[in-house]
Parts: C-alpha cells; structure tokens; sequence
C-alpha cells in the first residue's frame, strides 16, 4: 500500500510562507526564537510500516505548503494520507482535509496525534473528509490499518481505531499501549533531510542536532500536561539499543547533539545511569539534553550525566508559589526546585526552567512572584508560558471551575493567553510575559554569564538570534 504521512502546513497557504522563503544563518527560516525539530512520530509509523512491505512518503509542513501536500498526493498517488493533529493544528486540518478530500475523493485521509488521543471519533463527527482517526500509539494500529485495506480485510478488527461504515461512525476497542519500545524499528529519518531542522533557542549546543527517545509516558498526572491523556506510566527502552541508535546517528548523519524527547529522562535513575555508561565506555563523540523533574535529580547522577556529555536539562518548574504548584499536581516543592538547580549547576549541566502564567487561582502579584524567583534561581534559560488548556486533560474537562477560555487556538498556544483565570484580568495575564522576558534576560549579570559561556559558532548562533529578537520585540 502507498501511504503518505504528514504534519501540516503552519498556515493554509497556497504557497510557502514569506518567511520560509527568505531562510538564514540566524534565523533557518523560523523566526529567531522558535525552531522545529523531526517528526519522530511519524518517522517511527513509517518505519514501521516500511517493514510491513508499505511504500511511505513523508512530507513536514515545516517545510510544505498546501501545494506542496497536494503536489505530494498527485507525484506519490498514495491510497492513505495520514496527518499528525494536536489541539492547535485542528482547525487548520479540518480545512487541510476538507479541500484534500474534495480534490481525491478516491484517498483516504486518517489522523492520529494528541488531539484525536482525546478526541476519538469526535474527529470524525467534526470532520466530513476525514475517513479513520487512530488513538494510542499509532505506529500497529496504522500497521494493522494498511494491512486490512490491502487485503480488504475486516477494519472492525483493527484496534484504536474510528472509522466510518455505512453511513455510521464506529469506534473499535483501544490498543494496548506498546511496551515492548525495543520492538519498533528506528525512525525513517531518511525520509527528511536532517540537516533543515534547527531546534528552538536553548535546546541545543551544536549543530546537526535530531531528536531522540530512550521512552514514553510519565508516572506523574499533572493536571494541565496532554501525556495524562494516556493511562501509561513511563516505558523504557533499552539503554544499550539507544546507545546504538545515537552511535548510528553520528556515524552516518554527523550529529553532534541530541535532543531527547522523553518527558523525564532522570526519572529511572537505574536506566539514566546505565545510559550514561553506555556513552561513555563507546566514547561516543556528542552532547546531549533533555527534560527531567527537580525531584529527581540529585549531584551524584548530575555529575555522571556531565560526564557521558549532557550539558542541559530542561526543568518543568512552572511557579514560585507553591500554592500554585501543588493545584498543577507538579508534586515538587520550591526547596527541591532550589535544591535541583543548584545540584544541577554544581554538576555544570545548563538549567533551563519553563514557568506558566494564569495558572488556576493565580494572581498577578503571584506572576511577579514567579519571575522573581526565576531571576534568583540564576537559571541559564528560562521559557514564559501561559496556561494550556490541551484537549482531554483535567484541566480542560473542568476548566469553568477555574476559568474562562477566549479562544479555543489561543489556549492551545500557551503564548496568547487563552485562557484567564477568575483570579486574573486579561490585561494583567499579557503584561506578564512581556514583564519576565525583560527582567531575566535584559540583566546585565545574565548577558554576561551568556557572553562567558559561548563555546563555539552554534552557540554563539543562539546569542545572537535571542539578542536580536529582543531588538526587533
């Protein structure tokens, strides 16, 4: 079967963005700040199905407009067209399929991703064009898809999967969550060019960097956070087989950073361990980062991180009040968020704190609070958001306990500020991002540390695209 997978186009054009048209050193075509990396999500279903005797194209809609989507379809004649959605994508994919559909009526048009995992057929009852919606982790439930439709197969046997009969809507059982992960092949990253993507400021030290996963799921529920969408705790792959796959890599691609895409890599403190051994007894020749908890770091691991080349973690700190905190279930308090950091820098690994504004019950005293305590933590890097309301969480199923959202895009974005909270104005919600990029990033003790800490070209690469970007705020 000939199957075309992809993620859509940022805007419903006919053509590229201006912007994508005028690619540079210091921007690569995304603006200063943001970046994009692979589409590991994607790239693991087309593996997958490339085993199964499938033909599969990938198109990123980083780099593709509607046409070139449509071009794909006419070059590649695919019998399935599969699109990734998250909340924020929706409304645009609606549009995306709707004028697909219209144009080859004959192509099946199905979509997975963190919305249609909360969303199930309610995909299909917003979505006229759209003809199957898989839920769970898709690489056997698209397997099993395309294996039923060769053959012409029953489709009521398919697992995690809603599809439309006659005229009705049918939502089959849910697919176990995979938990053998060693069992999946590695990401067709042939089918991209790894060398287009540039990550977003923070999130990388040198360049080729490509993204990673050494696993899935999370033990935590924090009420906000799209992963709790999934009744999984976390799923781990072998250290060893990670190991071959970034040694892999930088053989054959020349990475020299890697960025691991798992929601807590310290977490396992046996498997982070064990990794690091790995890296280190195979001298393999990279950095690397990734996302961990402040609870579960502590300077021993830190140091052995340090050693087999991490040089970043990205904490998921959210707010200098703990009253705050503990409504998000981070169940983290604000001594081990201090105590993490510090343990952090002593192991000289960058700190990187994401914080989250309009947190239920917040107010804009509390906001400032947070900004303050970001300032003092000394943190290398610092992320700004406002609350996201992601389909399916708990958050969003009872968010007019807490809330109001004044637009269903803007409370996907965590930028626009979407949602407000009863305790908050709208006003007070914009001036605080604004408020917390110029006092942590305009102090001249942080541009200083930023200045002492330029390595090589790529580094200095972010320096200048962030101090640019503030220029042209």
């Amino acid at each position: 079967m000939r199957v075309l997978l992809i993620t859509p186009p940022h805007q419903f054009h006919n053509t590229y963005n201006e912007h994508m048209s005028k690619r540079s050193w210091l921007d690569r075509g995304f603006g200063l700040v943001p970046g994009v990396t692979p589409p590991l999500g994607i790239l693991y279903i087309a593996a997958v199905l490339r085993e199964e005797g499938h033909t599969v194209f990938v198109k990123d809609g980083a780099f593709e407009s509607l046409r070139g989507i449509r071009n794909a379809i006419r070059v590649h004649a695919p019998e399935l067209v599969g699109i990734s959605v998250t909340g924020f994508s929706w409304e645009l994919c609606k549009k995306i399929i709707g004028t697909l559909k219209a144009e080859f009526p004959n192509v099946y048009f199905l979509t997975g991703g963190s919305l249609p995992d909360a969303y199930k057929e309610r995909c299909l009852v917003e979505c006229s064009g759209l003809d199957f919606v898989a839920f769970g982790d898709g690489e056997y439930i698209i397997r099993d898809l395309c294996n039923a439709l060769d053959k012409k197969g029953d489709l009521y046997h398919v697992r995690g999967l809603a599809f439309r009969f006659n005229g009705k809507i049918v939502r089959n059982q849910e697919m176990p969550l995979l938990e053998d992960l060693d069992a999946l092949p590695w990401p067709a990253r042939d089918l991209v060019d790894l060398k287009r993507y540039c990550p977003a400021i923070g999130n990388y030290l040198k360049l080729p960097n490509t993204t990673i996963t050494g696993s899935r799921g999370c033990p935590y529920r924090c009420i906000f956070c799209h992963i709790t969408i999934l009744p999984s705790s976390a799923r781990y792959r072998n250290p060893v087989k990670v190991a071959d796959e970034m040694e892999f890599l930088i053989d054959k691609y020349k990475i020299k950073d890697f960025l691991f895409w798992d929601n807590g890599i310290t977490d396992n403190k046996k498997w982070i361990l064990e990794l690091c051994s790995e890296i280190r007894q195979r001298k393999l020749d990279a950095v690397w980062s990734g996302n961990s908890r402040v609870g579960a770091v502590n300077f021993e691991i830190l140091r052995e991180m340090k050693k087999a080349g991490c040089w970043r973690l990205l904490y998921g700190i959210e707010s200098g009040v703990q009253k705050n905190m503990d409504i998000l279930r981070k169940g983290q308090t604000i001594q081990q968020v201090r105590e993490g950091v510090a343990a952090t820098h002593k192991a000289d690994i960058a700190s990187f704190g994401s914080f989250i504004f309009g947190i239920p019950g917040e107010t804009f005293k509390e906001g400032l609070q947070t900004i303050d305590f970001a300032i003092k933590l000394d943190l290398d890097f610092a992320k700004f958001n406002t609350m996201g309301i992601h389909p399916g969480t708990l958050l969003e199923r009872n968010f007019e306990e807490h809330g109001v959202i004044t637009s269903f895009i803007a409370a996907q974005t965590q930028e626009l500020g979407g949602f407000i909270p009863y305790t908050m104005n709208e006003r007070e919600l914009e001036k605080l991002i604004p408020i917390a990029h110029k006092k942590f990033y305009l102090r001249g003790k942080y541009i200083l540390k930023r200045l002492m800490k330029t390595q090589n070209i790529d580094s200095l690469h972010q320096n200048v695209r962030g101090g640019l970007a503030f220029i042209q705020s």
